[in-house]
């Protein structure tokens, strides 16, 4: 039998030390509840399965199987919480569910202790185990054609503004679109910072692509590249499948740097940011 995933909160904001000389910053708090009570799947028929099922009816493959039951937990603002468990335990299928990016299974996802909207999903953000990304673009020019299909819209859309200009009068669609794709391209340089990646931001990012195989970035520099094109909406939680999966040491060391950083809470007068990781 397999032994089922565990959830643990490996970080807790009250267990940081309060600082006698940092200013009090105030932080958004927000909740995410969970409660899988079943999920099952189907099992493939194959032919040997199908023969001895045509038979005496012995050996009949059951109608479904249980993946996960039972499981319950919850996390919170600037709280790093880990799900641990041996392979095929189902570490991924339960983070699927918590996102919501799976929604076959009985029991509920709560978020500030209300049924997820629409809203969630600009608000969460899933950072897969399988890299996507394009070997023939560099860093920057990645997170920027991200920033255009995900950031702009009617209105500015993550932009905002108004169609207000920088020296505060209203203007037509063409500054809207002028000042949006300023504020995208500050955006863009804001997240090459925070995951530190100025230094290759302009390399190819290269890959074993058949199509186009180059030497590019590291290991670890993919990684961080992955999960900076979901930090570009600036996501209140964020959920990352593996992302030290086949990184040496050092290379998790640096890909933990983002996590340390929004387990405090981000910048002043933004929310906190809760993570939800499976190791």
């Amino acid at each position: 039998m397999t032994t089922p995933p565990t959830v643990v909160d490996v970080v807790a904001p009250s267990s940081r030390p309060p600082s006698s000389t940092a200013a009090p910053v105030e932080v958004l708090q927000h909740s995410l509840e969970w409660h899988v009570s079943h999920f099952r799947v189907r099992p493939r028929r194959t032919r040997s399965s199908s023969s001895s099922s045509s038979g005496s009816g012995k050996g009949t493959a059951p109608l479904s199987k249980t993946i996960l039951q039972d499981l319950a937990g919850r996390t919170v603002s600037g709280e790093l919480t880990a799900i641990l468990g041996p392979s095929g335990a189902g570490k991924t299928t339960l983070l699927e569910c918590i996102s919501l990016r799976n929604r076959n299974f009985d029991g509920c996802v709560q978020y500030d202790g209300q049924a997820p909207q629409g809203r969630f999903f600009t608000l969460s953000a899933f950072v897969h185990q399988e890299e996507m990304l394009y070997g023939f673009l560099t860093p920057r020019e990645h997170l920027t054609f991200h920033a255009i299909a995900r950031m702009s819209g009617g209105g500015g859309g993550w932009c905002g503004g108004g169609g207000a200009t920088d020296d505060g009068k209203d203007s037509g669609n063409s500054s809207q679109a002028r000042i949006s794709q300023d504020k995208m391209a500050r955006r863009v340089e804001e997240v090459i910072r925070e995951v530190k990646l100025e230094k290759c931001a302009d390399t190819l990012i290269g890959g074993s692509d058949p199509v186009f195989a180059i030497k590019g970035i590291s290991g670890g520099e993919r990684k961080r590249l992955t999960i900076a094109t979901e930090l570009l909406l600036t996501p209140e939680v964020i959920f990352l499948d593996e992302p030290n999966t086949g990184l040496d040491s050092v290379m998790s060391e640096s890909v933990s740097v983002y996590k340390s950083k929004g387990r405090e809470g981000g910048k002043e007068g933004r929310e906190g940011k809760g993570m939800t990781e499976r190791v």
